[in-house]
């Protein structure tokens, strides 16, 4: 993702919360490794408080109509709620409680929103892998290179048990727990 392309920068709300990332992680059905559990869905009633929006003329090809809007109070509130609903559901189908996860990926957004979410889930946020303080907000590449990084530290183990938990515009969110192969 290259957020700066469609941040305005005069609009301090939103150029300074999101960086440029990509990730990608590959799963398959060889190996030890399970999908124990998944929720996703989405809000359009709120969408409107995290957008891109591409102004009022008709489709452009220039990157520079399209700019990120966000009521980062509204989506602070939703990040924070729906964060702990989304794992709370996924740990539900899994039959596991957060207490027998060994490691919680969120999406890196906000370091307050993931305190929060982690208070709630009544879990320590040392639980939680962070990386938004030398990234900040890498919007759909924060999970993946979360993991690439926790994984390549040795955070995550043979068996381990690992809750990936997002969220994002208009509003949506998923979150799903996988045993490490």
């Amino acid at each position: 993702d290259t957020i700066s392309l469609i941040i305005d920068w005069t609009d301090r709300r939103t150029a300074v919360l999101f960086g440029d990332a990509a990730g990608a992680a590959i799963l398959s059905k060889d190996g030890e490794g399970q999908l124990l559990g998944f929720d996703y869905g989405a809000d359009g009633s709120a969408g409107h408080e995290l957008k891109i929006d591409a102004g009022p003329s008709s489709p452009s090809k220039n990157v520079r109509d399209y700019q990120v809007t966000m009521n980062g109070r509204a989506v602070f509130r939703f990040a924070a709620n729906i964060l702990v609903k989304s794992s709370e559901r996924t740990l539900q189908k899994a039959g596991m409680s957060v207490d027998e996860i060994d490691l919680i990926i969120p999406h890196q957004a906000n370091l307050r929103i993931l305190e929060l979410a982690a208070k709630k889930m009544g879990c320590p946020l040392d639980k939680f892998f962070l990386n938004v303080d030398k990234y900040g907000n890498t919007s759909a590449g924060s999970i993946p290179v979360a993991l690439a990084e926790a994984h390549e530290a040795g955070i995550i183990k043979q068996g381990s048990k690992v809750l990936l938990a997002g969220f994002g515009g208009g509003l949506s969110w998923g979150s799903l727990l996988l045993k490490w192969p």
